[in-house]
């Protein structure tokens, strides 16, 4: 498990505390996988902007080379 109470020395008291402390460790956890999420999208999308675009006689993702004859 990612997320954790301590080693003991601060406990709920009562069963509700319990409940409430379960639900912010899970909610934490879904926040935490959010702000993951976003990161990766913000980085596949850096990466297709970045790749160069193709030309009209190339496959996508691949310059064409300029001043070669073949």
């Amino acid at each position: 498990m990612f997320s954790t109470v301590g080693f003991g020395d601060i406990t709920a008291a009562s069963q509700g505390a319990r409940l409430v402390v379960t639900a912010q460790m899970l909610l934490d956890l879904l926040a935490l996988g959010l702000v993951v999420r976003a990161f990766v999208g913000a980085v596949q999308f850096a990466r297709q902007q970045a790749a160069p675009a193709a030309g009209p006689d190339g496959p996508p993702g691949q310059a064409r080379q300029q001043g070669t004859v073949q």
